[in-house]
């Protein structure tokens, strides 16, 4: 009797610890099912780049370039409806996401993440009052416009019925210098602009028998962008043929 009893107490504990190891290896597989699906679930973490307020401090610490390539050579170029523009490779060409009679903008900046769409009349003549809200100070942000000069009578009573609009405005700091440039058949002026802000506003005019073109480039402040730039952007872009001087 005794040892039968025996036999099953040391079959029983056998048994038990069969089942004790089953016991452990299923609890050790679903625990790992556990941490594999804890593991792959997706990862959602604070970032504080994406805070609105850390991430307009982290772009006011951008430099955006200034000092670009002169070599026009190695500009980048772009087609438009009226002129073949060339500007630096280390800027960027943006353009509104409306159509050209919904407000259209197209600009040059060194920011590409300006956001050109809030400034959709940007291109027309807005002069120093557009202000702009700039992400920091080495900002640059070039429009460009383009009007027929027949309509005046000739290039001179078209770009002086220009300029007679800056001079409506008192609220404007304003300089023009007319420029020579000899080997081209058009007038041109250098005009500077400071607002009521500080902000300023550099416009190169170049007018031509068929049809006159500025070039507006914006700053936080002055001594941001070289008078130098703005002239070989505006002189060098090429009417199509169909407008040509």
């Amino acid at each position: 009797m005794n040892k039968r009893f025996s036999t099953i107490y040391f079959l029983s504990a056998i048994a038990l610890i069969v089942l004790v190891g089953i016991g452990l290896v299923f609890y050790s597989q679903k625990t790992q099912k556990e941490v594999d699906t804890v593991e792959n679930l997706p990862v959602v973490t604070t970032n504080p780049s994406e805070n609105g307020e850390e991430m307009g401090e982290e772009i006011e610490n951008v430099e955006f370039m200034t000092d670009v390539d002169m070599n026009v050579d190695n500009w980048q170029t772009k087609e438009t409806d009226f002129l073949t523009v060339k500007f630096p490779k280390e800027w960027y060409w943006l353009e509104s996401d409306h159509g050209k009679n919904e407000g259209y903008s197209s600009i040059m900046v060194n920011n590409p993440e300006f956001d050109v769409n809030k400034y959709l009349y940007i291109n027309m003549f807005s002069g120093a009052k557009y202000e702009i809200d700039f992400s920091n100070g080495s900002e640059v942000v070039i429009s460009y416009y383009v009007w027929p000069t027949a309509n005046s009578g000739s290039p001179r009573a078209s770009l002086d019925s220009v300029l007679r609009l800056h001079d409506e405005n008192p609220d404007l700091s304003k300089t023009c210098t007319e420029t020579s440039h000899p080997e081209m058949k058009v007038l041109t002026v250098y005009c500077v602009f400071i607002n009521e802000d500080g902000q300023e506003v550099q416009s190169y005019y170049v007018v031509g028998k068929e049809i006159g073109r500025v070039f507006t480039a914006r700053t936080q402040s002055s001594n941001v962008l070289s008078r130098e730039t703005l002239e070989k952007i505006a002189l060098n872009a090429e009417p199509i043929e169909e407008y040509a001087d």
